[in-house]
């Protein structure tokens, strides 16, 4: 398996780790590591930076999968060039707890998929008939 490159690659692994802006270390990332990464909102793997406008949805759930609330254009993101995370930059921690005691606050984890809902959502329809095509 590769690594996502482009929306419509297929056979890829796509792989994003939010966070806040002013992280330089986590559990996730170690401080002097850099990961792999592919905005779900430009689908771009270098830092361009993506605008909140093109943010489809978020959508925060319950257990059962139920769409709670829904909130277009709540961020934009970009992938750091050195860390290699997805760089969050329209939240807060105050707003976006760690939610888990391995992690810190700004380590938006628990949230990848949430904060960019619609835009995978949108991305499983485009790799499937890149797919279909192939």
């Amino acid at each position: 398996m590769k690594m996502a490159s482009r929306e419509s690659d297929t056979g890829v692994i796509i792989s994003f780790n939010s966070e806040a802006e002013n992280v330089a270390d986590s559990l996730m990332i170690p401080a002097g590591t850099r990961t792999l990464a592919i905005n779900p909102l430009n689908w771009k793997t270098d830092s361009t930076f993506a605008d909140k406008s093109l943010n489809k949805g978020a959508c925060f759930t319950d257990y059962s999968g139920s769409i709670l609330t829904e909130i277009p254009e709540l961020t934009g993101a970009y992938v750091d060039p050195v860390r290699g995370a997805l760089k969050v930059p329209d939240v807060s921690p105050d707003d976006y707890p760690a939610g888990l005691s391995i992690f810190t606050d700004g380590i938006y984890h628990l949230y990848d998929y949430q904060f960019f809902y619609r835009n995978l959502q949108e991305n499983v329809q485009a790799r499937i008939l890149a797919y279909m095509q192939q």
